[in-house]
Order: C-alpha cells, then sequence, then structure tokens
C-alpha cells in the first residue's frame, strides 16, 4: 500500500459574510489535503469518516486507476489500483466498496481487505454516479443512456428508470426516507425521484452544469464545474443558493463533493489542482443537543426539547420534529404547537429509556440527530407542610415547632432545609437549623396578627408545599391605680372631729379649775 504525505491545511483567504434572517455567518475555505496528482473527481466517506478520492485522469494519455484513502490523521493512502478511469463508489453494510470505472464501463467490487472482482460490466464509457442503499441495493447512473440501472447480482442488471430529463446523469445520492436525488452534468438540474419512481425537479440553475451532488441535513450540495460555485439546494419547495464566497474560493473545476456526516462540512475536489478543499460555516442547518428528563412510575412528562438546540437564527418548523428513534419502554406524543415532546412510559415501567428526533428550520434545513434519555422512577412522596398559629405578648418572642404537624411519609426531614419563602412584615424570624423550630419576635411596640410561610425539604432532596405560620401578638394590659375607700374617708372624719372637740374642752377645763382656786 503506497502512503503519501499530506502537505495539508493552508488557509485560503476567502472568508465571505452570508446573511440570514439578520444571522451573519462566515462560509470557510481552506486546503483540506494536498494529493499526489491533479484530475481528481468523485468523493465519499465511510463509515469510519474516512475520504475516498477517485483518480479519474484527464481522459487522454493519463488515465486514472486508483482510489485514495484520507484517515482521520490525515495519511493519504493508495486503497486499490488497476482501474480504468474511477469516478463513483460507494459502500455497502459490510464496508464492499463499488467503484464505477468510466473507460470500460466496469463495476468493480472491493472487499475490506483489499480483494478485486470485476462485479459486471455496464454502458464502457458511461457509467458515472455509484448508490447503495440500506438494502445494499446498487444503483448506477449512465452518462449516455440518461438511465439508472439496479444491478441485481453479479451478472444480471436492469433498466432502474430511464427519462429524457436526464442529461448527462453523473450525481446520485440517497436521504434517509430512501428518496434519491440526481444532478446532470450537461445542465444544473437536479431531481428528486421517490420510492414509486415519480420525479420532481428540484433546481434549474442556468449555464452551469453538476460534476457531483452530496446529500446532508435536508440539502442538496451540488458542484457547479461551469460557474465554478458550489450550490445548496433545498429539498422542499425553496429556492436553491450559491454558497457564499465560492466564486472567489479559486475552484478551476470543482468536481467531486461530499458532506461529513454531520453535515456541517463539505469537501470538494478541484479537478485541474491537486487539492481537496474543505468549506465550513456555511449551513444554517439547526443545531440540536441531547436533552435528559424525570418521569414518575405510571405518569406523563412534557419536554421541552428545543430549549437547549440552536436555530441558528432561522425560524423553526415545530411541525417538522421527528422522531427518528422510538423509545423502548414508552411512546412519545409531538405537540407542534409548542414544540414538546410527551413521554409516557409504559404501566408499570421503571428505568431509564430514550428516543431520538430531528427538526427542520422554515428553509428545509434538517439538524442533526439529539437523543433524549428519561429516568423512569418510583413515584415522588414530597414532604406535606401544614400551616401554624401562634400568640405572644408584645414586646416579647415565641418559639413555635412549625415540623410538629407536617408529614415526612417516611422520609426523614432535614432540619436545617426550613426555607422562609415570606417574610413577616411586623416581626423577626430565627431559624434554628439543629431542630428546625423558629423564634419569632414582633417589632417594638407591635400588636396584631402577623405571618409567614415556609417550605421544608426531606433528605432526599424532596421540596414540600408552602404553610402559612399565623401569629397574634397581644396588646399589654394597662397597669391598675390605687384610691381611698369611702369607709377610710370617714373614719379619719371622726378622728378629726373629735380632736376639734377636745382641743377647746381642755381650755375650758384649765379656766375652770383657776377659778375654784
Amino acid at each position: 500500500m503506497i502512503q503519501y504525505k499530506n502537505k495539508r491545511l493552508k488557509k485560503c483567504a476567502v472568508a465571505m459574510a452570508i446573511s440570514f434572517s439578520s444571522f451573519t455567518m462566515a462560509a470557510d475555505y481552506s486546503d483540506f489535503a494536498v494529493m499526489p496528482t491533479a484530475f481528481n473527481d468523485a468523493l465519499n466517506f465511510d463509515e469510519n469518516g474516512n475520504l475516498y478520492i477517485a483518480h479519474t485522469g484527464n481522459f487522454g494519455d493519463a488515465i486514472g486507476t486508483t482510489v485514495r484513502k484520507i484517515d482521520s490523521f490525515g495519511e493519504i493512502t493508495d486503497v486499490v489500483g488497476g482501474l480504468n478511469a474511477t469516478l463513483g463508489h460507494d459502500f455497502d453494510s459490510k464496508g464492499n466498496m463499488y467503484i464505477a470505472s468510466y473507460i470500460s464501463g466496469e463495476l468493480v467490487k472491493v472487499a475490506p481487505y483489499g480483494m478485486k472482482t470485476v462485479l459486471l460490466t455496464l454502458d464502457p464509457g458511461y457509467v458515472n454516479g455509484v448508490l447503495i442503499n440500506a438494502q445494499d441495493e446498487i444503483f448506477v447512473t449512465s452518462y449516455n443512456g440518461n438511465v439508472i440501472y439496479k444491478v441485481k447480482n453479479a451478472n444480471e442488471n436492469e433498466i432502474w428508470l430511464e427519462d429524457e430529463r436526464f442529461n448527462g446523469p453523473v450525481g446520485i445520492v440517497m436521504d434517509e426516507a430512501g428518496d434519491m436525488y440526481v444532478g446532470n452534468y450537461n445542465d444544473g438540474k437536479v431531481f428528486k425521484i421517490t420510492n414509486d419512481k415519480t420525479i420532481t425537479q428540484l433546481a434549474d440553475i442556468p449555464d452551469d452544469g453538476f460534476g457531483y451532488i452530496t446529500y446532508s441535513n435536508g440539502m442538496v450540495y451540488a458542484s457547479g464545474w461551469m460557474g465554478k460555485k458550489l450550490y445548496k439546494i433545498p429539498t422542499s419547495d425553496a429556492d436553491y443558493e450559491i454558497i457564499e464566497g465560492s466564486e472567489e474560493a479559486g475552484f478551476k473545476f470543482p468536481n467531486g463533493i461530499a458532506a461529513s456526516k454531520d453535515g456541517s462540512k463539505l469537501f470538494v475536489s478541484d479537478f485541474y489542482t491537486d487539492k481537496i478543499t474543505l468549506v465550513e460555516n456555511f449551513s444554517t442547518a439547526p443545531k440540536t443537543q441531547n436533552d435528559s428528563a424525570i418521569a414518575e412510575q405510571n405518569s406523563e412528562v412534557a419536554i421541552n426539547i428545543l430549549s437547549n438546540d440552536n436555530s441558528m437564527n432561522e425560524q423553526l418548523d415545530l411541525s417538522s420534529i421527528s422522531i427518528t428513534a422510538s423509545p423502548k419502554n414508552g411512546t412519545t406524543i409531538v405537540n407542534s404547537a409548542d414544540g414538546t415532546i410527551t413521554y409516557v412510559p409504559n404501566v408499570e415501567y421503571i428505568g431509564v429509556d430514550s428516543f431520538t428526533y430531528i427538526v427542520s428550520n422554515n428553509n428545509g434545513e434538517k439538524s442533526n440527530q439529539a437523543e433524549v434519555s428519561i429516568n423512569v422512577i418510583e413515584p415522588i412522596i414530597l414532604p406535606q407542610a401544614q400551616d401554624d398559629e401562634a400568640n405572644v405578648q408584645q414586646d416579647s418572642e415565641v418559639l413555635i415547632n412549625i415540623l410538629s404537624n407536617d408529614n415526612n411519609d417516611g422520609v426523614i426531614l432535614d432540619m436545617s432545609s426550613v426555607n422562609i419563602i415570606t417574610k413577616a412584615q411586623n416581626g423577626i424570624v430565627t431559624i434554628n437549623n439543629d431542630t428546625g423550630e423558629i423564634t419569632y419576635k414582633p417589632d417594638t411596640g407591635f400588636s396584631g396578627t402577623d405571618s409567614f410561610i415556609y417550605t421544608i425539604k426531606n433528605t432526599n432532596g424532596d421540596v414540600s408545599n408552602e404553610a402559612n405560620v399565623a401569629i397574634t401578638v397581644s396588646a399589654k394590659q394597662a397597669a391598675k391605680t390605687t384610691t381611698s375607700s369611702s369607709k377610710s374617708s370617714g373614719s379619719l372624719g371622726a378622728f378629726l372631729l373629735l380632736g376639734l372637740i377636745l382641743i377647746p374642752s381642755r381650755r375650758y377645763l384649765k379656766k375652770l379649775s383657776s377659778m375654784i382656786s
């Protein structure tokens, strides 16, 4: 196996601003790899993320015979040789690669360990694109016959579809639903083909033709070899766009094109140069993030799956939310009105379940796939806090055991977790974190009613309902004043009267005594 050193990653000076609904994004172009030779053609990825490049040659005295691979470390190696102008290629579920050999018209099978087999011969001089679906059915486009072949086995094939609108069909790809897309080399037309072979034209780009096309996230991307541009073509009814900066990127002949698995990168072979170009920041497809939720046994839960997703400043189409992998232990209900998904666990189920989803924006661009994990647990029994009452005299304080009537349903209450939700308006509340008791002290001179609201947690961290504590502050009684009774006043008067009587009597007696003498 021949290895080449990849002289790679020199940044191009092209970074154009592209505007989508007030969102500014720069499409970046850089040299991903420098190949050993020019005249490189179709590109494709295997399941492990390795990029394969068909070396076609110049169709003259230098016919390409090789398919090369760039691995995740950037090493370039020859995978297979001895071919005759290699073009389109694809992989089946077992890792076998099928290659269209243009000049000979052969479809060549290459096993993962390198064994090469000519599967059959189709149209010498005209076979181009290769597509293998999820059922390992093989489809091959023919530039000359304007047909799509379906290969049944090593010795048998059929014309699967023939249409006069095919004008040099080369690029052929498929989306998640099994719909097929074909791009014409001789004119700028792209067609969508459903499973029942209904053909719909998606794009008609004047004065251009497509080297190849690729599919990702609801978009077809095409390399315009005549106009030296790259195009983004929605699989819905929206208009195509020129990918910003592709005209200024310096392409000589943009040819092969392939999207990374997540759709965030495009790789383009420039036929007349030895470079593979990397394109980034070109997509406004939504970027979804994984989610998690908790559901109680035998209870449903509504999950706001879009709350952490990035819409890239494009309007999301809530009706486009699609479950791509259903939960194994429950069911899902998509609520297109608000973008939530309701998960309903199976009866009595406890454990972890999951599902995946995608969403599109109004341009038809599909998001990456995100996973939602749900932990279905036994029902949570929350602490039940009860209202309380207390009485205290003015300018005094009272100790209130607020937890004495609360219900913990067998789970220990966390005394330190008492939380005052609404403070008292006319006093101070102090919490004892050791006992959970509360001391209430009214403001100086205050009498009347006051209250506060609290919650409590159990040792599992479950929070109770809110409970109200009503306090009556009683005013102090006025001090008593002592006064003389009427009986006491009468005795004093008699005593004074007696004195008045006795004083003049003593004088009279003294005078009488002197007269006698």
